[in-house]
């Protein structure tokens, strides 16, 4: 369990341009590197105004059933 702090660009098209994780208290650089190549595949809508929108986002990740 712990909290991952995300930090990605949705580009013009809705896809994300990079992900990143920012900081993280799982401890696991595994769980990590999965969490922001998987963000890779993630679809927005297209962002008004034709530019990239940069968010930083924190995840809270606990076991299931917790």
């Amino acid at each position: 369990s712990g909290q991952v702090t995300t930090h990605f660009e949705i580009g013009k098209e809705g896809t994300l341009n990079f992900a990143r994780i920012l900081r993280s208290t799982l401890g696991d650089s595994e769980v990590e590197n999965c969490i922001s190549a998987r963000m890779m595949s993630w679809r927005f809508p297209k962002p008004l105004g034709g530019a990239g929108v940069k968010v930083t986002y924190p995840f809270l990740l606990r076991p299931v059933g917790s």
